[in-house]
């Protein structure tokens, strides 16, 4: 199981529990695609969200922005551990990491 930091459109963030790639799909609204968002953690969100219309997620697009400047990321996210050199999976999101997204969110 791994605990993924959940940053909705509307700004609420959470912790879920995530595992098999449904659990995935189902926190993001549909198939997914794996984006950088440094060295150590991923974001995890639909890949189909702009063709779909779903609403922008300004959180999610401020935590991407460095690396990407005129992307805009919508829809629902997930933030995860980067996946491990050895057995390529995503790893729970730390306390720290939680706190400075969570502070970022209260920002806006």
């Amino acid at each position: 199981m791994t605990k993924a930091l959940k940053i909705t459109t509307a700004g609420a963030i959470s912790i879920v529990d995530v595992n098999e790639l449904e659990d995935y799909q189902r926190e993001v609204g549909g198939d997914i695609q794996a984006v950088p968002v440094s060295d150590t953690y991923t974001m995890v969100l639909d890949e189909e969200g702009k063709l779909k219309g779903a609403a922008s997620n300004p959180i999610a697009t401020l935590l991407r922005t460095h690396l990407a400047p005129a992307d805009i990321i919508v829809g629902d996210a997930l933030i995860v551990r980067s996946a491990d050199d050895i057995t390529g999976d995503w790893g729970d999101i730390d306390e720290v990491a939680e706190r400075q997204i969570r502070a970022l969110g209260a920002l806006l």
